[in-house]
């Protein structure tokens, strides 16, 4: 992995990937990938972990991700696009 100098690092699934994060930042393909991978990763997301979503989901997969963040009590945040102009 050319990013491991910088510290990056992989594992080999969603749950080792956010065991112990205090913030979980995503970035997928879409709203449907999202849910997977949060779903296997459930058991390992800390409550209070703020989890920033940055897929593009679209506004109708907003509402079941946001029902997962409660669900898993962590702290939800879906920043607004913003382009320069």
């Amino acid at each position: 992995m050319p990013q491991a100098a910088d510290g990056v690092r992989g594992t080999g699934s969603p749950a080792k990937a956010v065991g112990g994060a205090e913030v979980v930042l995503t970035m997928l393909l879409d709203g449907e990938a999202l849910l997977d991978a949060l779903r296997q990763a459930a058991g390992a997301l800390p409550p209070g972990a703020l989890f920033l979503q940055m897929s593009t989901v679209g506004t109708n997969g907003l509402a079941p991700l946001a029902r997962f963040a409660d669900e898993h009590r962590l702290r939800f945040v879906d920043p607004p696009y913003w382009a320069p102009r």
